[in-house]
């Protein structure tokens, strides 16, 4: 049986807070999440940082887009993004191939 983690709405602000945090003073001028578990997040971020969201990130500068997504669990879907700055909400270092940027 698999661990699941089981977020409330307020876990979730909180962490897109910490995010927020993060991504203040870096290059960081377009966000795109990726469907469907990264929509969420990148647009509350989005919102949270007045920072424009993206659908086709690849038309923009690599060091200007941050990709998001809710978890790098096998780290395999963030990994396809290892040229861009990224960030997840959860990360799972013990079962993750890729490590976030952020």
């Amino acid at each position: 049986m698999m661990n699941k983690l089981v977020l409330e709405w307020s876990d979730i602000q909180q962490l897109v807070e910490v995010l927020a945090e993060k991504v203040l003073g870096t290059k960081i001028r377009y966000i795109h999440g990726i469907e469907r578990g990264g929509l969420i997040p990148a647009i509350m971020l989005s919102h949270r940082l007045n920072i424009p969201y993206v659908t086709q990130p690849e038309l923009f500068n690599r060091e200007e887009v941050l990709i998001v997504d809710d978890i790098a669990d096998s780290g395999i879907t963030i990994s396809r993004w290892d040229k861009y700055t990224t960030a997840v909400l959860h990360y799972k270092p013990h079962t993750s191939i890729c490590e976030p940027t952020l």
